[in-house]
């Protein structure tokens, strides 16, 4: 079966936006936005839910594709994020 989940970069580059972009429209550092695309673990709901909104989509859509990219199994996990 082939993974068609998006990464959160993914998400970004489908909307032409650039890291800074993205970054202001959510309100968030640019160095947040590039360490939430690079997986790295433990960000925030709040940061999450700002990116989704700032890219118009659903917060768990986003979510969950963050949490495929950062969970070893590639599964997401209902523990980490409850967006």
């Amino acid at each position: 079966m082939t993974n068609t989940r998006k990464t959160p970069a993914k998400w970004r580059q489908d909307r032409n936006l650039t890291l800074d972009e993205l970054a202001e429209k959510a309100e968030i550092a640019r160095n947040t936005l590039d360490k939430v695309e690079s997986g790295v673990p433990d960000v925030s709901t709040r940061i999450l839910r700002r990116i989704a909104r700032a890219l118009g989509v659903s917060v768990r859509r986003y979510a969950d594709s963050y949490l495929g990219m950062t969970e070893p199994s590639g599964n997401p996990s209902s523990e980490r994020c409850k967006a």
